[in-house]
This record gives C-alpha cells, sequence and structure tokens, in this order.
C-alpha cells in the first residue's frame, strides 16, 4: 500500500511530464537490454568539451562474445529522448568501473513505467521482437 501512495504522490507531483511511448519503449528496453549484450552509455568526455555548447553524448555497446565489443554513437532521435529522460531524471548514470559510465533506470523511471504500462505493452510486446539489439533506436525506426 505504501508503495501505491508514493506512487499517487509521485505522479501528482509530476504532472507536467507526460512519458509518451517512444520513453516508454526506452526505459522498458533498458530493462532488457544486458541479456542481449547491449549497454548504453554517456560519454565521459561531455566534461572536457562541453561549455554548455553541447549536449550530452550517448553511445552503446555490443558484447559479441566474449572478447570482442562494438560500440556506437546512437541515432539522433534517440539521443534526443534519452537527453530529455536524463534531464528528466528517469535516467541517471553509474559507474560499475574506471572506464565507463553506465545508462540505468531509475526509481522515478520505474514508476512511470509502472503507471503507464496499461497504456503501450500491447505495442511494445508488438515491438519487441523486431528490436535490432546490435543497432539499437527508437520503435519508430524500426521496420
Amino acid at each position: 500500500m505504501k508503495f501505491q501512495e508514493n506512487l499517487a504522490e509521485y505522479l501528482e507531483k509530476t504532472a507536467w511530464y507526460f512519458l509518451n511511448y517512444n520513453d516508454f519503449y526506452l526505459l522498458y528496453s533498458l530493462k532488457f537490454a544486458g541479456n542481449h549484450g547491449l549497454v548504453l552509455l554517456i560519454d565521459d568526455l561531455y566534461d572536457v568539451f562541453s561549455e554548455e555548447k553541447m549536449g550530452i553524448v550517448f553511445y552503446q555497446e555490443k558484447y559479441r562474445g566474449r572478447n570482442r565489443k562494438e560500440s556506437n554513437i546512437v541515432p539522433e532521435g534517440l539521443t534526443n529522448c534519452m537527453r530529455k529522460l536524463y534531464a528528466t531524471g528517469l535516467i541517471s548514470s553509474i559507474e560499475p568501473g574506471k572506464t565507463q559510465v553506465q545508462v540505468f533506470v531509475t526509481r522515478q523511471g520505474w514508476m512511470m513505467l509502472d503507471a503507464t504500462l496499461p497504456l503501450y505493452l500491447d505495442q511494445y510486446i508488438a515491438d519487441f521482437e523486431k528490436i535490432k539489439w546490435h543497432d539499437f533506436d527508437l520503435a519508430e525506426s524500426i521496420e
């Protein structure tokens, strides 16, 4: 019951924020990304190159075996979605090692997912089998 009270209080405070399908898709996909060898990261050189002129740069690493990985900058639409979610606190970053800053869904992000699950779950299930984990992008880019 306490969880529901906390969720109701949180949603009341965040009534200004609308979680659209792309936001839901990204947040929910982060749940499964590790199972598919995909990690979304924040470029840790942001502080070096930033003078408030450029946004945060995100990239994806796909592990293809024990000693093989591939890194790519995420597409522009996905970058914009991630920047929005990062700015609103629905995703954040953690440093599991000294060499990378990994993206994860925050508690608030999980609460928003729980609240919008009935709205978007059927669409997500339909899109899930089309996800290209080796080249992750938003659902609108899936064909």
